[in-house]
C-alpha cells in the first residue's frame, strides 16, 4: 500500500494542527475534519481513509457515535478507528471500545505514543489487505476450471442468472453450447495429455474470438457454454460462426503433431423478440430452459453432420 491516509476529526483547531504536522512529518496523507458530521461522511464514503483519529467529544456527533455508525453502515474492510480523549478509567475506555473503536489515545498526546499506535494500526490494515487479496484469489480459483482456466459450471450459472434478470427486462441474451467433435477419438488415439492440450488451446482461441464481455465456461468434458449478453439471433449466429471458424480453419498444434478439429454449436435466445410467449417462469426455470434449448440445438447440429451451428426457435430447430 503506497499511500497511507489518516482522518483527523477534532473540533479544536490547535489539536488538528499539531496532529496534522506530526502525521505529515511521518509521511501520512491527512484528511482533516472539524466536526463529527464531516468525519462520518468521509468514513462512509467508498474511498474512506484506512485509519481515523476521532475526538471523543464533539458538539454534533461524538467519536463513539461515529465508530458505531461506521461499524453498522460502512463497507468492509472497516477503517481502524482511534479515539482521542481526556477521559480516564476502565468504564470510559470500555464504552469507547464497545462502540467500535479499535484503540484510544489520552490527551495530552505524547508523539512517540501516537507514532507507535499508528504503526500498530497500519499493521492491522496491511493484514486486512493481505487477507482480502488471498480471499479474492481463492474465490477466483473456485470459479475457474482447473485445466483450461475458463469459468466452471457453477460460475457460469451465476453469470447466466444475472443475464436472465436483464433479459426479463427486455435485453436479450444468447447461450451457445459448444461441443468438440469426435473428441473421444483424440483421447483414444493420442492419449489424455494431448486431449488436455486441445482443450487448453480451444479455450485460448475462443477467448480471443468472442467479445471482451462474453463469458466462456467449461460445462463438462469437451462441452463448453458461452454466454453472449445483449445478443439476438443474428448477433449470435455471427459470433458463433466466428467460433466455429477459429477451430476448424487452423490445426491444433500438440505434442503428437497437428490435429484438425471441428465443433458443433447449439444456440438459444432468451428475452427480446426471439423469446417465445408463455406464462411467467422463475429465474431458475428460465436458466434450465435456455440451457436445455441450447443443448437440443447442439444435438440437432450433431445429427445434421457436425461442424455446424443451429438455433433453437419456438420448439423447433431452425
Amino acid at each position: 500500500m503506497d499511500i497511507k491516509r489518516v482522518l483527523i476529526a477534532d473540533d479544536d483547531a490547535v489539536t488538528r494542527h499539531i496532529l496534522r504536522a506530526a502525521l505529515e512529518e511521518w509521511n501520512y496523507e491527512v484528511v482533516s475534519c472539524s466536526n463529527g458530521t464531516e468525519a462520518l461522511a468521509v468514513l462512509l464514503a467508498p474511498d474512506a481513509p484506512q485509519v481515523a483519529i476521532l475526538d471523543w467529544i464533539m458538539p454534533d456527533v461524538s467519536g463513539p457515535e461515529i465508530c458505531a455508525r461506521v461499524r453498522r453502515e460502512g463497507s468492509v474492510p472497516y477503517p481502524i478507528m482511534l479515539l482521542l480523549t481526556i477521559k480516564e478509567g476502565t468504564k470510559n475506555l470500555v464504552e469507547g471500545l464497545a462502540a467500535g473503536a479499535d484503540d484510544y489515545l489520552v490527551k495530552p498526546i505524547a508523539p512517540s505514543e501516537l507514532q507507535a499506535r499508528l504503526q500498530a494500526a497500519w499493521r492491522v490494515v496491511e493484514s486486512h489487505d493481505e487477507l482480502l487479496s488471498v480471499q479474492h484469489k481463492l474465490e477466483s480459483l473456485a470459479a475457474r476450471d482447473d485445466l483450461t482456466n475458463a469459468w466452471n459450471r457453477r460460475a457460469v450459472l451465476d453469470i447466466l442468472r444475472g443475464e436472465i434478470s436483464r433479459a426479463a427486462r427486455g435485453t436479450p441474451v444468447a447461450v451457445a453450447m459448444v461441443d468438440v467433435d469426435h473428441f473421444k477419438q483424440v483421447n483414444d488415439q493420442y492419449g489424455h495429455q494431448v486431449g488436455d492440450e486441445v482443450l487448453i488451446e480451444f479455450v485460448r482461441r475462443v477467448g480471443h474470438t468472442i467479445r471482451d464481455y462474453d463469458d466462456l465456461a467449461r460445462y463438462g468434458g469437451e462441452e463448453f457454454l458461452i454466454v453472449f449478453p445483449g445478443c439476438d439471433v443474428p448477433c449470435a449466429l455471427g459470433l458463433c460462426e466466428r467460433v466455429r471458424r477459429c477451430v476448424v480453419e487452423t490445426p491444433f498444434d500438440t505434442s503428437a503433431g497437428p490435429i484438425m478439429l471441428s465443433v458443433s454449436i447449439g444456440v438459444a435466445i432468451c428475452g427480446g423478440a426471439s423469446d417465445s410467449a408463455g406464462p411467467p417462469r422463475d429465474r431458475r426455470g428460465m436458466i434450465q430452459e435456455i440451457i436445455a434449448h441450447a443443448d437440443a440445438a447442439l444435438y440437432a447440429a450433431k445429427r445434421g453432420g457436425r461442424d455446424r451451428l443451429m438455433v433453437y426457435e419456438d420448439s423447433k430447430h431452425a
